[in-house]
């Protein structure tokens, strides 16, 4: 700052007005570093509180299975065997969506979709038991 006042200063009134510009630029500077300097340390004790804060459930969270969730910016329970239900209730291949289209042809005659039943390379089992593959 003081140096943009003095060379301003100068242009505009020669060496006094440079001195009174550098003199200007001084204070100039001096409130911007105070500005920056103030700003900077209410910053920085506002994230040191907010850490201090958050640190017991950080420390307790894991522990009860909880993990956190940064999209959410929160702690969030999991249940394994609930989103093991939720996985196992998925379609596997969007039929539920896209119909027998998004099943792949191989897929399709082991399931019997396509109306002529599961191909079976034996039927012997399937004879003695009385039952359609």
């Amino acid at each position: 700052m003081p140096t943009v006042g003095v060379a301003e200063g100068t242009r505009e009134g020669g060496v006094l007005g440079g001195i009174a510009g550098g003199a200007g630029g001084v204070v100039a500077g001096v409130v911007q570093g105070v500005n920056v300097l103030g700003g900077g340390i209410v910053s920085g004790v506002g994230q040191i509180v907010r850490g201090v804060a958050a640190t017991p459930t950080a420390i307790i969270a894991p522990s009860r299975g909880m993990w956190w969730n940064s999209n959410e910016g929160r702690w969030v329970k999991t249940c394994l065997l609930e989103e093991e239900r939720w996985v196992n209730s998925e379609p596997e291949y969007d039929e539920d969506i896209l119909g027998t289209d998004a099943i792949p042809e191989s897929e399709k005659k082991k399931k019997g979709v396509d109306g002529t039943g599961p191909t079976v390379k034996d039927m012997y089992y399937y004879d003695k038991l009385g039952l359609d593959p």
